[in-house]
């Protein structure tokens, strides 16, 4: 469902999550949870718990009880509040970024 410009960005970071998660032998026992505003996000975290589903590489040994488990949370950078604040407000930086 992703403009064809946009499809491998969205499979690069698919697979990039999948690689972690593998990396680092976690399975989201815990749950995945998504900005329910956006779009994106949502069918990033439906599609990585599908392809977690399905794939039995994602088996790994259960740890002791009690540990809780891993929870994956999966944000949309476009609903970021910091990332503005972090640029200068001066006219002086505003000519300097658009030079």
């Amino acid at each position: 469902s992703w403009a064809p410009q946009f499809s491998h960005l969205y499979e690069r970071n698919l697979k990039g999550l999948q690689g972690i998660l593998l990396a680092l032998k976690r399975q989201p026992l815990a749950g995945i949870r998504y900005a329910g505003s956006s779009a994106c996000a949502e069918e990033l975290a439906k599609d990585l718990y599908d392809a977690i589903s399905t794939d039995e590489i994602f088996v790994f040994r259960r740890k002791k009880r009690g540990t809780g488990g891993t929870l994956l949370l999966v944000l949309d950078r476009r609903d970021d509040p910091v990332t503005p604040l972090l640029s200068q407000w001066t006219y002086q930086a505003m000519v300097h970024e658009l030079l």
